[in-house]
């Protein structure tokens, strides 16, 4: 069976059983046995968090249980990285997913990734402008850092270390800077 529809029809078990299960203030605790039984407790702890996760905005749930059900989903995602989620990741969630894969990342997309969250908190409303997903930005980054394509991110990381207001972003845009010329050489290995 497709795991997306597994993950549905376990969805709909779980609310199935909630609902014949609790009275209006308690839910009982023995229903979780045979739903673990049956669809096991790793699905059954990714459906409620991603339920949790997309949900968020439904005040049944508190915001105290939002960051466990988006630890649990960025844990399960990172670990099947193929898997497709019903809906959109946070931003959060996304930036979590791909720390999480960093050490299992090309050294051009690892660099990628550095200078994705460099852009996204040097200036947010203009990344999210952009329209793209952070996986979208880190795979068009990684790409011109094959191609050896990074002149105008060079000369942008230049500006902000000479111009940039904050010490912190000057500092950063220097390493990236750094980062940026110590890639190229590698970048010209013949494989």
């Amino acid at each position: 069976m497709d795991s997306r529809k597994l993950d549905r029809e376990c969805k709909e078990a779980v609310e199935g059983t909630i609902r014949q299960n609790f009275d209006g203030m308690h839910l009982r605790h023995d229903i979780v046995k045979p739903l673990a039984e049956q669809y096991g407790s790793d699905r059954i702890a990714f459906v409620l968090a991603n339920t949790i996760q997309q949900e968020s905005w439904d005040g049944r749930f508190s915001r105290d249980n939002n960051p466990q059900a988006m630890e649990m989903i960025t844990e399960l995602v990172a670990k099947l990285p193929e898997m497709e989620i019903d809906g959109n990741m946070s931003e959060e969630m996304e930036a979590r997913v791909w720390e999480m894969l960093m050490p299992d990342l090309t050294p051009a997309e690892q660099l990628a990734v550095e200078i994705d969250r460099f852009i996204y908190g040097y200036d947010t409303a203009l990344y999210r402008d952009n329209n793209q997903s952070m996986t979208e930005n880190v795979s068009e980054i990684a790409e011109a850092l094959k191609q050896r394509d990074t002149r105008d991110m060079a000369l942008w990381f230049a500006d902000i270390a000479a111009d940039g207001t904050e010490p912190e972003e000057r500092k950063r845009a220097m390493e990236l800077l750094g980062k940026l010329a110590e890639y190229k050489p590698l970048a010209k290995k013949a494989n």
